[in-house]
């Protein structure tokens, strides 16, 4: 819409210049058009500071609470690190994906299934969580990206056994 409007003032502004003789109906133009182009990337520089900023509304972050006290009572899990989440940019095409990838102990797996309607946004989100030394890091991954799937997350899992201390966090560190 701003594109088609800032087109249609630099016709106008031609057209007057041509009648009226007045050479500043062009810059008046040039104004317009800056005010629609800023008025127009508004709502993207918003958007894009929610999600920078890993922004979420006191209802999701009010559950997020519950579900990570639920990650931590989980059979083998020590504890967790710096979760950080943010939702899904529901105004994209989503496509079914299941690209499941393994790369020094951090997994990833994209997945529609969850408990909640269509209409819930999906949480994205990265975790570290601290496995017990005695805990199968494998076993105790599955068991967190299950409990966060079943809760329309989708989530990053940085596996670490507890007294590794690998991560730049320092998550694994015995205290």
């Amino acid at each position: 819409m701003a594109d088609a409007l800032g087109s249609v003032a630099v016709v106008a502004s031609t057209l007057l210049v041509r009648w009226t003789g007045w050479s500043g109906w062009d810059p008046l133009a040039s104004c317009i058009i800056a005010i629609l182009i800023f008025a127009s990337t508004l709502p993207l520089v918003m958007t894009t500071t929610k999600t920078l900023l890993l922004s979420l509304n006191s209802d999701i972050e009010y559950n997020l609470r519950g579900i990570l006290s639920g990650v931590a009572e989980i059979r083998g899990v020590a504890g967790y690190t710096v979760p950080k989440f943010w939702l899904e940019d529901i105004k994209k095409d989503t496509h079914d994906h299941d690209h499941g990838h393994d790369h020094h102990g951090h997994s990833h797996k994209d997945s529609n299934v969850s408990a909640h309607s269509d209409d819930d946004p999906t949480v994205h989100g990265v975790i570290h969580v601290i496995a017990l030394q005695s805990a199968d890091l494998e076993d105790v991954r599955e068991r967190v990206d299950a409990y966060l799937r079943t809760r329309k997350m989708d989530v990053v899992i940085q596996m670490e056994r507890e007294g590794e201390n690998r991560c730049w966090c320092g998550g694994g560190q015995k205290s």
